[in-house]
């Protein structure tokens, strides 16, 4: 009896440690992941703001040069030829047609720095697009191995609740036969139960994984190959 039941808690010892030896760098499809990155890059509502700041910036920036005329102001006087030139109506020397033009100094002279100021702006736009597109490729990377470990994992903790059911399964004949002292079989029992949990847990982690990638690239995982 000692015997069998030594090789039942071997066996399940076996299963356990070679169900865990497995490494999940050999299950990382790399073609999947680039295209995981690039999907967050096109469809990532931050990354979208960030391209519409950078574009509103460089709009801003090519028309400081039109701006220029802001400073300038032109008008006319129009006196009809057959008036007297110089009359309490009429305050001016010519008739016909005068024209004149003014200017804001003050306006024009700004407008070099408002110029630097839109270039600088448009600079910044483009160096925060350069970051946060590192930063979103390291940030896809990471839920995307996140994902394939707990995607391992679950494989990994399904087949020891197998195990565990099948284990169980076999104890109860040994244990009905009176080859199993109860105390041993309310082990096996609660393996079992502890393996299921662990399952349930290991499910709710996969989930989430799954969840925050998909967060990032807009569309189910299972759909990008």
């Amino acid at each position: 009896m000692k015997y069998s039941i030594t090789i039942v808690i071997l066996f399940w010892a076996l299963l356990s440690a070679k169900s865990q030896d497995a490494s999940i760098i050999a299950t990382i499809n790399y073609g999947q992941l680039e295209q995981c990155v690039q999907l967050a890059k096109e469809h990532y509502p931050r990354m979208k703001i960030l391209e519409l700041q950078e574009e509103r910036a460089k709009s801003v920036r090519r028309a400081i040069p039109l701006t220029y005329l802001e400073g300038f102001n032109a008008f006319y006087f129009y006196r009809p030829e057959d008036r007297r030139a110089v009359n309490p109506e009429n305050p001016y020397v010519f008739n016909g047609i005068q024209l004149g033009i003014n200017f804001d100094l003050s306006t024009i002279l700004q407008k070099p720095f408002l110029a630097k100021q839109a270039k600088a702006d448009h600079k910044i736009a483009q160096y925060e697009i350069e970051a946060y597109d590192r930063l979103l490729e390291t940030e896809v990377k990471a839920r995307y191995y996140n994902y394939v470990m707990s995607m391992a994992e679950l494989k990994t903790r399904n087949q020891d609740y197998q195990d565990a059911e099948l284990m169980l399964s076999r104890s109860i004949t040994i244990y009905e036969n009176g080859e199993l002292p109860i105390e041993q079989y309310n082990a096996i029992k609660m393996t079992t139960t502890s393996a299921r949990s662990t399952l349930i847990q290991t499910e709710g982690a996969y989930l989430k994984a799954k969840d925050a990638l998909e967060e990032m690239i807009g569309m189910d995982i299972n759909e990008v190959k």
